[in-house]
């Protein structure tokens, strides 16, 4: 009875130390912040030159905002510039769809990309307009919450990424933040959100 016992208290303890096996640490996360989406021939500056994924005028640049926490200490984001870590960090990448970006952005960065914590995802007008469903990833990946919030740019939408706002230190904290006043300004149009478009989708 006793080593029947004994037998299954190992057992017991083998499953229990099985539950964290894909735990990852936090420092070991990349925590995307904000998310922007453009053709690849609006920024030939940030894809790899002379790749066939630049020469498609089909190809997605997908860029990811991703919160440094070494710089987010009291400076503020201009004073960080001029010294020390900024408090974001912006990784490109392309493909031929937002998957195959998200693929190739696997590889950019030593960090698992974490999404979770998503504000706000801009599109660029141009890339919202081609006939290819760029929010195809973010409906579907079951990381991605509900309330986060979707912007149309009229240039690039890597250029939003990067505005020095006064006073938030991270441009897309800054930009959630603005939309969450649409109440104070009649001017302001309501905010959408990805659990919105997907309702509406499933209206169609």
């Amino acid at each position: 009875m006793a080593k029947k016992s004994s037998c299954l208290l190992i057992l017991l303890l083998l499953v229990l130390m099985t539950g964290c096996w894909d735990q990852i640490e936090i420092e070991e996360r990349g925590f995307e912040i904000g998310v922007a989406i453009d053709l690849s021939k609006d920024v030939p500056e940030l894809v790899e030159s002379g790749s066939e994924l630049a020469k498609d005028n089909g190809r997605f640049a997908l860029t990811d905002q991703f919160v440094a926490p070494g710089g987010l200490g009291g400076q503020s984001q201009q004073q960080s510039v001029g010294g020390g870590q900024k408090p974001f960090f912006n990784i490109t990448a392309q493909g031929n769809s937002m998957f195959e970006a998200t693929r190739d952005m696997a590889v950019k960065t030593s960090r698992t990309p974490y999404a979770e914590q998503l504000k706000v995802v801009i599109t660029s007008a141009k890339a919202a307009n081609t006939p290819y469903n760029v929010l195809d990833l973010f409906l579907r990946d079951n990381e991605m919450r509900r309330n986060i919030k979707v912007l149309i740019s009229k240039g690039r939408a890597v250029d939003v990424l990067n505005i020095s706002p006064k006073n938030e230190k991270v441009p897309s904290i800054a930009l959630d933040s603005i939309t969450n006043n649409v109440d104070k300004n009649t001017a302001m149009v309501p905010d959408i959100r990805i659990g919105d478009i997907h309702e509406n989708l499933l209206k169609t």
